[in-house]
């Protein structure tokens, strides 16, 4: 009898400390999103990644806002790659498309990792620098099409470029506060 009182004793412990630290994540999550451009697409992609809830500081909540800029910037990428073995798409769509591919390619596999890896090590003005090069560089592939060769991945680019806002915002906060 004693051992059952003692296991819900813990047991109740253990859902108020986790009721607890939702609910400290929940106002820190709060806090930052209302410093970026779009509060709503900051609180639902944070409340939607189970990381969160690991999520010691604002660091942290900026490192997986950065996971899902570069899952979208993946997607964008692959998105590409798809358009690209049409054979039917050539000139310069195929240019164009090529350069944005590039593009991608360069934010996914340099420019977001070294974000990531900036904020770890605390370099945040660094990490600040990566994500403006991340949206300068989606603004530059959307940019590149125009009303005779209209972009097929406008879509991409702006969910990638939605995102990219959202963490730059974040990882400014951090820079320029000094705060984690």
């Amino acid at each position: 009898m004693e051992r059952s009182s003692q296991a819900l004793v813990f047991l109740s412990f253990v859902s108020q400390l986790i009721i607890l630290v939702h609910a400290q994540n929940t106002t820190l999550i709060t806090q930052i999103c209302n410093q970026t451009p779009n509060n709503n697409l900051c609180v639902s992609t944070l409340n939607s990644d189970p990381n969160t809830l690991n999520a010691n500081d604002t660091r942290d909540l900026a490192i997986i806002m950065v996971i899902h800029t570069n899952d979208m910037a993946t997607k964008t990428q692959n998105h590409i790659v798809g358009l690209l073995r049409n054979r039917a798409i050539e000139g310069t769509m195929r240019q164009l498309l090529g350069k944005c591919y590039r593009m991608y390619f360069m934010i996914t596999k340099d420019r977001l990792i070294e974000t990531v890896n900036s904020l770890s090590a605390k370099n945040y003005a660094l990490a600040r620098d990566m994500m403006k090069d991340v949206q300068t560089s989606i603004d530059n592939c959307e940019g590149s099409f125009n009303e005779i060769v209209k972009s097929p991945i406008s879509a991409d680019n702006k969910a990638a470029s939605d995102l990219s806002l959202v963490a730059y915002a974040i990882v400014s906060y951090i820079s320029n506060h000094n705060v984690t």
